[in-house]
């Protein structure tokens, strides 16, 4: 079940499906993503975890999917994690812990696991907000964009005589697992 606040269904539907290309057993897994959104293709907004009624509401949410569809919710994918905690400050371990709390009572009552997406810092020095969050998480994986590996290109005329050479950067995204419990 994905719980977003930045893109529609329809986008991230399209964004999975785009990833799954070429891979008949992922698009058939497509089948099983749920979303909860409002107002037909919208984001979610105004509800959050600290909110014990929103927390009550997705509980029985995931079980109606459950029955309805015969499936097993197993993963809750909330995106981002400033929006749905409800704290005043994500810098503050105090205002943070009880939302993360709450997103773990929600994944027990259903035995689920959530991916909770949270964003860096906007000037690239990575992780921020309380250290709440990275003490309540299992295992923290971080993408990053990033260029490597300066290749020489050569450059051609229309006749396809060489008329020099240029350096280009690869673009990558770097993907770092940072922490997994207490395993090395």
């Amino acid at each position: 079940l994905v719980i977003g606040s930045e893109n529609g269904r329809v986008t991230t539907y399209q964004r999975l499906k785009a990833m799954c290309k070429g891979s008949s057993s992922l698009e058939e897994g497509l089948k099983n993503i749920f979303f909860l959104s409002q107002y037909d293709d919208t984001t979610i907004t105004g509800v959050v975890f600290l909110d014990e009624s929103f927390c009550k509401f997705l509980v029985e949410y995931i079980k109606l999917i459950e029955q309805e569809q015969k499936v097993k919710i197993d993963i809750l994918v909330i995106d981002p994690l400033i929006s749905f905690t409800g704290a005043s400050d994500e810098n503050n371990s105090a205002d943070m812990r009880p939302a993360l709390d709450a997103i773990d009572r929600v994944c027990k009552q259903v035995k689920c696991t959530p991916i909770v997406i949270h964003h860096d810092k906007k000037d690239g020095d990575n992780y921020r907000g309380s250290t709440a969050i990275n003490d309540w998480t299992r295992n923290r994986i971080s993408l990053k964009r990033e260029f490597i590996a300066e290749n020489r290109i050569t450059d051609v005329d229309t006749d396809g005589k060489p008329t020099g050479q240029r350096v280009a950067q690869i673009p990558v995204i770097r993907v770092t697992h940072k922490k997994c419990n207490n395993f090395k």
